[in-house]
């Protein structure tokens, strides 16, 4: 008996062997080293804080803003002075405006002068949403526009088509934005007459002033009778009350005593 268990221990023993032989044969065997699996995720380059504050910037209503005027500023391929110090005046009452201190002028003009990479379209939708239960901002920013756009005399093609498209992408009722569109058409409509002793007087000029001191005298009184656009005491009182007709007023006076400097 004991001599017929150890022929089967030694058969299992034999077996367990050839076994063994045949696995450390086998290449599966090996150890497998996992490969580093691409799940189509690209690594995040990491910003700096200035990047990520100049970001925020362009995101706020006031970087948006500051993109529509650029864009809308120049889509008659030209600027005059006037039109130059009405933004310049917009965009500091802006950054006055924003609750945010990383706001600055400096900053809004670099959106302004530089652009965005959105469309229009996309800009004045981003605006919409930042100004949802704004609408007479909205209505107000359109407002300005159109003094812009009469700011050298001519309300260009291009200018109104624009103002046409963003009207409608700031969601603006069509009978409030044809009543700015009727007003503004007849007001610019009509001639100034003016004598140069009525500019002097309207810019608080002497008869001994040089061009830097009309220049500065202009751009004071550009400043004053553009007022406060965005305070929300005057979002019920429009512009064609008394900033617009003024503001025209003040480019007249302007132009009659840049003749002799």
């Amino acid at each position: 008996m004991e001599f017929i268990l150890l022929l089967i221990g030694a058969g299992v023993a034999y077996f367990l062997y050839v076994t063994l032989q045949d696995y450390l044969k086998n290449p599966l065997h090996q150890d497998i080293v996992p490969q580093k699996q691409d799940f189509g995720f690209t690594q995040i380059e990491s910003i700096s804080e200035e990047e990520r504050a100049q970001n925020k910037i362009r995101e706020s209503e006031y970087g948006i803003l500051s993109a529509i005027l650029g864009i809308f500023a120049r889509s008659d391929g030209k600027m005059c002075e006037f039109e130059r110090v009405l933004v310049e005046d917009m965009i500091e009452e802006m950054a006055r405006d924003s609750k945010n201190s990383k706001i600055t002028k400096e900053a809004l003009l670099d959106i302004y002068e530089h652009g965005d990479d959105r469309s229009l379209e996309q800009l004045c939708m981003d605006f919409d949403n930042a100004t949802k239960g704004e609408y007479k901002k909205r209505l107000k920013v359109v407002e300005f526009l159109f003094v812009l756009a009469y700011a050298d005399g001519e309300f260009d093609k291009n200018e109104e088509a624009m103002l046409i498209d963003i009207a409608a992408f700031f969601e603006l009722d069509n009978e409030d934005f044809n009543k700015l569109y009727d007003e503004f058409s007849t007001l610019y409509s009509n001639n100034i007459e003016m004598t140069k002793q009525e500019a002097m007087q309207l810019l608080g000029v002497e008869d001994t002033y040089d061009a830097q001191t009309l220049q500065n005298a202009y751009k004071k009184a550009i400043k004053e009778a553009k007022g406060a656009i965005l305070d929300t005491q005057h979002f019920n009182k429009s512009m064609l009350e008394s900033n617009a007709p003024n503001l025209r007023r003040i480019k007249r006076a302007y132009e009659i005593l840049n003749q002799d400097t």
